[in-house]
């Protein structure tokens, strides 16, 4: 009989346990030791829904679903992360994790899901990235309401490295072989306010982002050590500037003092008062002391196509067009014939100069009209302009509106629109448009 009882009581016991089976494990570790309302509340184990919530979230994001991912967050969330963006962007995203533990505090409060996973993620342009992350889920009224993401890059990355790249140097030296890291010390902000002080012609600004002493190594090869005085005159001899950023990469050799370098790639464009023009594409690496102040500066530089496009109603171009068109109306063909080069050519009423003649044809059909013809020609109205293209080249135009009479007696009136090339200061080409019914025998053909 006392064996019996003592199974029973261990059965008990045993069934017991099986029916509690947390009994003898603790409902809450670990410590919240922030500041605020939270520190010294313990966590508990969450419920398995609040998990269930987040591997949802991974399944619309692995889908690239922009509404079944949005549908899980509260619309404060959505408002503040549109996450439209970085799903454009993708071709495909592969988060696969690989411990999930929900959590909340002993009161309830600031209900969590922990996450840690690996991420594959591949772009619309070919780009690929994996990272490993650790991250945190809020969970708010059966919704996420926040999280945080931490991640460590694979080294095989194509990029979003902490590191890269290789410092030689010019010799040996402790630093020889380190890799380079970002800089993040207010590089960018000082540039870019250089910039503008630069832009302004204000030199008294621009001598701030400097030491008292700065070494330039000029592209052309020049060393000079600047000082307040050289930025305050620095425009003495300048009408306007355009200094334009491309891009600032500022950087520093891994574990080593703040010191650090910008390399900035831009276009500056000067106009000097005596009318000549500076205008290159420069690399300049800027030196940042201990107190974020430009030390140094090493300058390189390339010529770029200066831009020589113009528009005008006077000038030398015009008098010569104005001349040849008044020579013409006069009946004056050796001085209109002197105003082009000897191999000079014409095209009349088509497109283009596929047809071409030499420009002493139409000095004969001129002759021949002219022959018909009782006095001058007279001129009604007349636009002349001269425009220069980008690279230098020089064309002139003209609408004029002619009257004439021959020795029947019968009027003309005819609008022509001519325009003329250029070759050592004389016309190379002349191409024109007008109306034959409206004009004289002669150049009907």
């Amino acid at each position: 009989m006392i064996f019996l009882r003592n199974i029973l009581v261990l059965s008990a016991i045993i069934l017991s346990s099986c029916m509690n089976p947390d009994s003898s494990l603790p409902k809450s570790a670990g410590k919240w030791v922030g500041e605020g309302d939270y520190n010294g509340k313990t966590f508990q184990l969450g419920s398995d829904k609040d998990m269930e919530l987040v591997m949802k979230l991974v399944k619309a994001y692995n889908s690239l679903d922009v509404d079944a991912y949005n549908a899980l967050n509260t619309d404060e969330l959505n408002e503040n992360m549109n996450i439209t963006p970085w799903f454009e962007e993708m071709d495909s995203l592969s988060w696969v994790p690989f411990a999930v533990v929900p959590m909340h505090l002993e009161t309830g409060e600031h209900r969590v899901v922990h996450v840690w996973s690996n991420e594959f993620r591949r772009w619309k342009n070919g780009s690929t990235q994996k990272v490993a992350l650790m991250e945190v889920f809020g969970i708010k009224d059966d919704k996420i309401d926040w999280f945080r993401q931490w991640n460590r890059d694979n080294s095989e990355n194509e990029f979003g490295l902490r590191s890269g790249g290789k410092y030689f140097g010019r010799g040996e030296s402790e630093y020889k072989g380190r890799s380079l890291v970002f800089s993040n010390r207010g590089e960018v902000e000082i540039l870019e306010k250089l910039f503008k002080d630069y832009n302004n012609m204000d030199g008294d600004s621009m001598k701030l982002a400097f030491a008292d002493t700065v070494v330039f190594r000029a592209a052309d090869g020049s060393k000079n050590n600047l000082v307040a005085e050289n930025w305050v005159r620095l425009f003495d001899s300048t009408d306007s500037v355009s200094w334009t950023p491309i891009s600032m990469v500022p950087l520093k050799i891994e574990n080593t003092d703040p010191t650090s370098g910008a390399l900035v790639l831009s276009n500056e464009v000067r106009h000097y008062k005596d009318g000549t023009v500076f205008n290159k594409d420069l690399v300049e690496l800027f030196y940042f002391n201990l107190d974020r102040k430009i030390s140094g500066i090493n300058q390189w530089s390339r010529d770029t196509e200066v831009d020589k496009s113009e528009f005008t109603l006077d000038g030398p171009e015009v008098d010569l067009i104005k001349k040849t068109v008044k020579h013409f109306a006069k009946g004056e063909l050796n001085e209109y014939r002197s105003c082009f080069t000897e191999d000079a050519t014409f095209t009349h009423n088509q497109w283009g100069n596929g047809n071409a003649q030499s420009i002493d044809e139409l000095v004969k059909i001129h002759q021949t009209a002219k022959d018909q013809r009782v006095g001058d020609i007279k001129i009604l109205n007349e636009i002349y302009e001269a425009v220069t293209v980008v690279n230098g080249t020089k064309y002139a135009h003209a609408w004029v509106e002619f009257s004439s009479v021959d020795t029947s007696g019968q009027d003309f009136v005819n609008t022509v629109f001519v325009s003329w090339g250029f070759e050592n200061d004389k016309l190379a080409w002349e191409w024109a448009i007008y109306n034959t019914s409206d004009s004289p025998e002669p150049y009907k053909e």
